[in-house]
């Protein structure tokens, strides 16, 4: 077995996603889900985005995804 956080992460794995976010610095993107941390109990998602890596905290509040 194993914790549910990181089965939920895993699920992200090589899919493409277009995220939004109305938070401090607001976030309008897409791309690819390259592998995630689990940091202070939040998944975090390494995310491929025009060849540039950024990282997605899932623990946001006004954070929107659509797979595309």
């Amino acid at each position: 077995m194993i914790p549910i956080k990181q089965y939920i992460a895993q699920q992200f794995i090589k899919n493409t996603y277009h995220f939004t976010c109305d938070c401090l610095i607001p976030l309008d993107v897409i791309g690819t889900v390259k592998d995630y941390n689990i940091s202070n109990n939040e998944i975090v998602l390494i995310v491929s985005v025009n060849n540039k890596i950024i990282h997605i905290g899932l623990n946001t509040p006004s954070l929107y995804i659509e797979q595309v």
